[in-house]
């Protein structure tokens, strides 16, 4: 039997798979992949970019119809629980009493845990949780020798080898895929929005000098975090093009060195602090994958590119968002304010010492939302 793939949700996730589309079905086009959108919205744009059969709200009908073997969920989360109850659980339903086979479930969203499509769908589902890595290619240059790809699956399940291969092959553009409980994919998955703040932080240093009368480029300050990073950690990431603090002006070196420095030792703090269910120095590997990952954008794309990153990366109400509007509110003016007393001569290095536990913090509220998205207590 030939795969189907139905995607329910076609957002930006929904777009950005299709290379794992093509590396599952080898030819993916109208007769093997569906999507769903939730409105009909850019439909037709969206019909002459893609090579799929795109439709809106027809869920059920399209289940009914083509009986597809995989289910890519990656709508908002807070509306995965409805489709799951509403739409799903009668299908399946509708597959063991006719005897056909049960779709395995990637689902895109960091909440629900893959559990709860066993404890709504049924004990005999296949699901994974996948949280991938959302930057593939900049450029020239292919992410996936840094990119990350984390599972989760429900420890009560028993996947055949060949469903679990055909998993790690369809994520194979993005990278390495790495198998986790849904504990440890949250407490990594908060790392990732700390670094992804390098976006807000190299913004607010540009914008603060600019109006000094330093001109300073994200280009040059990305550059120059990722040299004073490799500098700092003694992982072995792969270093996928230049970098250095040369371009940058001279009065902002030293202050953006230590201000990476402290970011990161912040993330070290958090992840000294938390438990995890595989070896530490595995997940300090992957934090630091995570950072590069999201550093290097900031060195090689534009302003407009980051801000439409954002946009794609989070959703309303989720861990980015956090993230984003905790910087927002709590550091963006002193790290602004940090900048001037920088080149009014009267910096306090203690200001380093509070960008350290603002990292630490950040990257504790992103996982309590996480928590609080998933109802955890």
């Amino acid at each position: 039997m030939e795969d189907k793939i139905l995607i329910v949700g076609f957002g930006f996730i929904g777009g950005y798979l299709a290379p794992c589309y093509q590396a599952l079905l080898g030819q993916a086009g109208p007769d093997n992949v569906f999507a769903i959108k939730g409105t009909p919205r850019n439909l037709e744009e969206l019909r002459k970019r893609w090579p799929y059969t795109i439709s809106v709200l027809d869920t059920a009908a399209v289940l009914e119809r083509e009986h597809p073997s995989i289910l890519v969920l990656c709508p908002p989360p807070d509306q995965v629980p409805e489709i799951t109850r509403e739409v799903l659980a009668p299908y399946f339903t509708h597959c063991r009493r006719e005897g056909l086979r049960l779709p395995v479930l990637y689902s895109f969203a960091p909440t629900p845990s893959a559990a709860y499509f066993a404890d709504v769908l049924g004990p005999d589902v296949l699901a994974a949780k996948i949280l991938p890595n959302v930057v593939d290619r900049i450029g020239e240059i292919d992410m996936a020798p840094i990119g990350t790809n984390f599972i989760s699956l429900d420890s009560r399940a028993v996947w055949p080898k060949p469903e679990l291969a055909r998993l790690q092959r369809f994520l194979s553009p993005f990278g390495e895929n790495i198998f986790l409980t849904d504990e440890d994919s949250l407490k990594l998955l908060a790392v990732k929005i700390t670094a992804h703040i390098f976006y807000e932080i190299s913004y607010s240093i540009a914008d603060a000098a600019s109006r000094r009368g330093v001109a300073v480029t994200l280009a040059q300050l990305g550059s120059a975090v990722r040299a004073a990073w490799f500098e700092q950690t003694g992982d072995a990431v792969p270093q996928l093009c230049p970098c250095g603090e040369e371009g940058l002006p001279e009065e902002l070196r030293g202050f953006v060195r230590h201000l990476t420095q402290a970011w990161y030792q912040g993330i070290e703090d958090y992840t000294a602090a938390a438990t995890y269910s595989i070896p530490r120095e595995q997940a300090r590997h992957i934090n630091a994958l995570s950072f590069e990952l999201n550093v290097l954008p900031v060195q090689l794309e534009t302003r407009e590119k980051l801000h439409e990153n954002t946009r794609n990366h989070g959703t309303k109400g989720g861990v980015l968002e956090r993230g984003c509007l905790f910087f927002e509110r709590y550091m963006q003016q002193p790290l602004e304010q940090a900048v001037d007393c920088l080149l009014d001569g009267k910096l306090d290095a203690d200001f380093f010492d509070f960008a350290q536990g603002m990292s630490y913090m950040i990257t504790l509220a992103a996982l309590r939302q996480s928590y609080r998205l998933a109802d955890k207590k």
